[in-house]
């Protein structure tokens, strides 16, 4: 595998927590080594401060994530004011299958030195999975290992995620919470002025935000999950206008437009299929 253009989603990566803590630190605190054998990511909390990666010194302050890849020689200080970060170390491979062969690699993380989360869903979610990793630190047992990798994977997911697709975490929400509701009410009458006003939007910003995310219109994407349990329900003997009606659908007209464009056959053919009305 190879990372193009800085982007990479850890799909199949094998994380190793080592270390983790929550930092208080003073005025005068400093802190510096060199070519560390794991790769350490901290939150700023509160305060700023002053930190160096191979050289390279940056101011950090509250919001901000610096990302040490192993290797590198830092240091880490506080800029005239009490200091507050979070922080953990971790190893990490790549494991990869193909034909039965399996093999672990180590390529570099496509991270910046410097992260500021300014989209502030996104912040408070690493904020919680850090405070998670920490927790399952401090408990020292083989579950909580497993729970620190999960985290771990979560952030790296979360922080490449938006690198890779220029969608920001608030975005993501807003989307996700569209679709559980459609999931939940899509066999009652759903209009996209009831979508944008529950995501709090205007009809035409949800609208794009969910295309942006998704690549199709938020009624193209209701449509879909009815014509999925419409087809469940013909396989199963259901008539055609008891379909259309559990599924949601005004009229039987447009239920048959509907399934003629997406399934290339009118819903009677397909019940048909399932039926053994065709013999």
């Amino acid at each position: 595998m190879s990372i193009k253009n800085n982007s990479w989603i850890p799909e199949n990566i094998f994380i190793k927590c080592l270390y983790s803590a929550h930092h208080t630190v003073g005025i005068d605190w400093c802190y510096s080594d060199d070519k560390t054998d794991y790769d350490n990511l901290v939150l700023i909390c509160s305060g700023r401060g002053i930190f160096t990666c191979n050289g390279e010194e940056r101011a950090v302050e509250h919001g901000d994530l610096a990302y040490f890849p192993s290797g590198a020689s830092r240091t880490m200080r506080a800029k005239g004011e009490e200091l507050m970060f979070r922080s953990f170390n971790f190893r990490y491979k790549l494991l990869f299958e193909h034909k039965l062969e399996w093999w672990l690699e180590n390529p570099a993380l496509p991270l910046d030195f410097i992260t500021k989360l300014s989209d502030r869903a996104l912040l408070h979610r690493i904020e919680q999975l850090f405070e998670q990793i920490q927790r399952c630190y401090t408990m020292l047992q083989y579950a909580s290992s497993f729970k620190m990798r999960f985290y771990a994977t979560e952030i790296l997911s979360l922080l490449l995620s938006e690198r890779q697709y220029n969608i920001s975490y608030s975005e993501r929400n807003i989307v996700n919470k569209s679709i559980e509701y459609m999931s939940g009410h899509f066999t009652e009458k759903i209009t996209l002025d009831e979508l944008a006003a529950i995501s709090q939007r205007s009809v035409s910003h949800y609208g794009k935000i969910f295309k942006k995310v998704m690549g199709i219109t938020p009624i193209d994407y209701l449509l879909s999950v009815r014509i999925a349990y419409a087809k469940k329900l013909l396989e199963n003997g259901s008539s055609i206008t008891e379909t259309a009606s559990l599924c949601g659908f005004s009229n039987l007209y447009y239920f048959s437009k509907a399934f003629r464009a997406r399934e290339d056959m009118p819903p009677s053919e397909y019940r048909s299929l399932y039926s053994g009305e065709h013999n």
